[in-house]
């Protein structure tokens, strides 16, 4: 169901602000990541490494096992890519009434990518390769930094209509058709191994900001069961193997500047009657999908 797209508000700032977006107003601890100098070691309340076990952590996932309601977390942009995802739960990751729970990216890049070792695949004739995943359902391959098209097999059994330069999924195993001069133990590929960039469950006033979500196996963000007054503000999420950005149940969010683009199925995906969107300047590049 799309017609008349009810549960999505095309807002200006100004109204987001007066409507959803809680003010921060007090202090709160500030954890950072740094994936090139910091350690898991830290303790994360210095953006550099000060002696007896203060500095930055490297990984997200550890800031935010040390954050707490009400705070915020740095992202430092080293210009390397974090290999990762995020996963928001309850009271821990929510805000406080003085404030929101913050993640500043600082224009960082956060992919679910793993690259495919050459010896991973094998070939099976008449351009055929595989490799064997150990999950099942949407997958995601990139081939040289770019989304490979899938290909849905009318016959699973029929593998010849797969077209060259794609792939497709047959029981939990990937199938990639090349060509003469594509065989792709000497390409670089990669496929999604993270789920979900961005995980909002039961949280309630969040803001994220500046931050690029890439290459995730189903959403780059997904809000689910209760997460509201979600703000994203200049996120930009792209190339996932379902939607941009997925809300269901009694989920609502925000989004202001950013936008997505290159998801296999939806930009923006809305499951439940009480689930809401509203954007201003939020760009994507195909209509959003609402299903009842």
């Amino acid at each position: 169901m799309n017609a008349g797209l009810p549960r999505i508000l095309v807002m200006s700032f100004a109204t987001l602000l007066g409507v959803v977006l809680p003010v921060s107003v007090a202090e709160s601890a500030t954890y950072y990541v740094d994936n090139r100098i910091g350690s898991d070691g830290y303790t994360g309340r210095s953006a550099l490494p000060a002696g007896a076990g203060a500095g930055p952590v490297r990984t997200i996932r550890a800031g935010l096992n040390l954050c707490r309601q009400g705070d915020t977390l740095v992202i430092v942009n080293t210009g390397d890519v974090y290999h990762e995802s995020l996963q928001l739960y309850g009271e821990r990751h929510s805000g406080q009434p003085f404030g929101n729970f913050e993640i500043e990216g600082n224009g960082a890049v956060v992919s679910g990518l793993r690259p495919i070792p050459p010896s991973a695949w094998t070939f099976l004739g008449d351009d055929l390769w595989t490799a064997n995943f150990y999950r099942k359902g949407h997958a995601l391959l990139v081939a040289d930094g770019q989304v490979v098209p899938k290909h849905v097999l009318a016959d699973p059994t029929d593998l010849k209509p797969l077209p060259t330069g794609h792939f497709t999924t047959v029981r939990g195993r990937l199938l990639y058709r090349g060509g003469l001069d594509d065989r792709p133990p000497e390409r670089d590929f990669a496929f999604a191994a993270e789920d979900v960039g961005i995980t909002l469950y039961k949280v309630h006033d969040v803001t994220i900001g500046n931050l690029t979500l890439r290459n995730f196996r189903i959403d780059g963000v997904q809000a689910a069961d209760s997460a509201r007054r979600i703000t994203l503000r200049n996120v930009t999420v792209e190339g996932n193997g379902r939607a941009g950005v997925a809300l269901k149940g009694v989920a609502s969010l925000a989004a202001f500047g950013g936008g997505t683009s290159g998801n296999l199925e939806q930009s923006i995906r809305i499951e439940g009657k009480a689930a809401t969107i509203a954007v201003d300047e939020f760009e994507y590049d195909v209509e959003p999908t609402v299903l009842d």
